[in-house]
């Protein structure tokens, strides 16, 4: 467990950074600031996805070092490439496109976007190669960078009035900073060469676009369904009470990350081996509810005043979003650190499936919402129907865990 607590070290310090800058930060901006970030984001999240086709999940199940380097070079080539493709769409069809998806909020800073996106993307290879290489340091130190960065230059957006712009731009200049950390070692494996050898490779780890790309964009979908698809009717406010309440999601992401890139690695190699794997994983699951259950229903009672007092007055609407939260972020401590098993037990397809129906009943559930003109029961169906679907793909990790460890 020395890489867990190397990652979890850096993670911390720099979630903490981020989480003291929010009573600040919401001090500073509006709900309305946070509503439009957080829409933002989460457009810029999907066309990540797409702009790295999920290449970065094959670096750490490559067969060899040169499979590596085709694979990364190929996942960066892509991701410039279709960051040019974006920026021309919006250029030329910006406004009209927006309009359709009802984000035009947004079209005032389209020209952020493909910006974000190349960013974000380059994070994210740089982040999964590191983990093949076991550089955990690195990874906290870039993890450290980018929440130090992003909170300095969120709390300057702020104090100079810039608004929803400022908070945009701040986080692409986090990920910038994060970039130069890991810039070192990524380095070497680009290569601007052997494009056709490139491709061959690509297509050989053709089922990580084909299967975790489709997996990752209606995971992705689903989790920000509520700041795609209500903005348009409940305006951008709501959305940033809700963004604010989902601070919970900070501390969580932050061990889940930490444990999924040590468990990536450490159940892939456990399986190259022929060795069991369910100690490992029960262990983990028993001390996690054990730990997650009463923090949680503490969480609960102390969230009203919690909210009015670190955060100011204007947010304690914030606290009853966070309480429609808690199973699901329970369901999300069980599951996140594992949900690569998929693609460890060559699941990806049955695991696309489960999540295309969870993406279909979240969606219809926000429909509920907004036919009732009613955000509060929106939300509160959101988080149940994730808090069913997450523990569902809990029953399912088990028993792929039980056939691997006892195949007869």
């Amino acid at each position: 467990m020395q890489n867990f607590a190397v990652l979890f070290g850096g993670n911390a310090l720099g979630q903490a950074i981020a989480l003291l800058a929010y009573p600040l930060l919401t001090r500073l901006f509006t709900d309305a600031d946070f509503g439009f970030f957080s829409l933002f984001l989460s457009l810029t999240g999907v066309l990540t996805i797409l702009g790295t086709g999920r290449y970065e999940e094959s670096f750490v199940v490559a067969k060899s070092e040169e499979e590596t380097r085709s694979l990364f070079s190929f996942a960066t080539k892509w991701l410039l490439m279709f960051s040019l493709f974006v920026f021309l769409v919006l250029l030329f069809f910006g406004n009209r496109i927006l309009s359709v998806f009802k984000v035009e909020p947004i079209s005032r800073f389209w020209y952020l976007i493909p910006i974000t996106l190349f960013f974000t993307g380059l994070s994210s290879l740089g982040h999964d190669l590191l983990v093949r290489m076991k550089r955990f340091r690195r990874i906290a130190t870039a993890s450290l960078t980018a929440n130090a960065s992003a909170s300095a230059m969120k709390i300057a957006a702020g104090l100079l009035s810039l608004n929803g712009f400022g908070l945009i731009v701040s986080q692409i200049g986090s990920y910038i900073c994060s970039g130069f950390v890991y810039l070192k070692y990524v380095k070497h494996y680009f290569r601007a060469d052997n494009w056709s050898e490139q491709k061959k490779i690509a297509v050989q780890y053709g089922d990580f676009p084909k299967y975790n790309l489709g997996r990752t964009l209606v995971n992705y979908l689903t989790s920000n369904a509520p700041f795609l698809m209500l903005t348009a009717t409940f305006g951008e406010s709501p959305l940033g009470l809700l963004s604010v309440a989902m601070i919970i999601f900070r501390p969580v992401n932050l061990v889940g990350s930490s444990l999924f890139s040590v468990f990536y690695e450490k159940i892939t190699s456990l399986k190259k081996e022929g060795k069991i794997i369910k100690p490992l994983l029960t262990q983990y699951w028993g001390k996690a509810a054990l730990t997650a259950i009463p923090l949680l229903i503490a969480a609960y009672f102390a969230a009203p005043w919690m909210f009015r007092i670190v955060f100011g007055d204007m947010w304690e609407k914030s606290a009853d979003y966070f309480r429609m939260l808690l199973p699901w972020v329970f369901a999300v401590i069980m599951v996140a650190p594992v949900k690569f098993l998929p693609i460890v037990f060559e699941k990806q397809k049955k695991a696309f499936f489960f999540e295309s129906i969870c993406f279909v009943v979240q969606v219809v559930v926000l429909a509920v919402g907004i036919f009732l003109k009613n955000f509060d029961l929106a939300i509160r169906l959101f988080a149940l129907g994730n808090f069913a679907f997450f523990m569902a793909l809990l029953v399912w990790y088990i028993s792929m865990v039980n056939k691997n460890d006892c195949p007869h």
